[in-house]
């Protein structure tokens, strides 16, 4: 969890990061991956998406970043 990093503001990117896990918004199923999930949580009043990408086989967190939009995928789950 050290190598994340953020932009846009985001203080604390662990405990962001573990927030999204536990509150996602949106969590979509990889277009490349289908072992992989997309944790998405609107930020910056809805301009971005924080995106938390999980590895299921590996039970581990890929990666982390900003996005503007949300990726083409399959939704999983939606928050309502």
């Amino acid at each position: 969890m050290e190598k994340i990093e953020f932009h846009h503001g985001v203080r604390n990117p662990v405990e962001t990061v573990t927030s999204i896990l536990k509150n996602p918004d949106f969590i979509y199923e990889s277009n490349w991956a289908d072992d992989q999930h997309l944790y998405y949580k609107a930020y910056n009043h809805k301009k971005f998406y924080i995106v938390v990408v999980a590895d299921l086989t590996e039970k581990r967190i890929d990666t982390s970043y900003v996005s503007n939009k949300i990726k083409k995928g399959k939704l999983l789950w939606k928050n309502s």
